[in-house]
């Protein structure tokens, strides 16, 4: 959509509907992968969480603890990394556990 808009006049009529087109996808996307994420953060805090550990002996997660603000330092994995959420997931399985 973004290149089929390109070759429009800019603030013509034809472009903002473009422009309208272009945002209701990204929202869609953005709300597609949240949806994604959510769904998989849930599934595995219930069905892949340890057992619970004794009082006063620290708490239970899920999976490992990721550096993320370390990966997102390394110019090769930023992106790839902010696209993931990873720092979303890590908050979430934090959360529902």
């Amino acid at each position: 959509m973004q290149y089929l808009n390109r070759h429009k006049v800019k603030f013509s009529h034809n472009w903002k509907k473009a422009q309208l087109k272009i945002a209701r996808l990204h929202s869609r996307i953005a709300n597609i992968r949240k949806d994604t994420l959510y769904k998989l953060t849930t599934y595995l805090a219930k069905n892949h969480n340890p057992p619970p550990p004794p009082p006063g002996r620290g708490a239970r997660g899920v999976g490992e603890d990721l550096n993320v603000s370390g990966l997102m330092s390394n110019h090769k994995l930023a992106k790839a990394v902010a696209d993931m959420g990873f720092y979303e997931f890590r908050r979430q399985a934090r959360v529902q556990v």
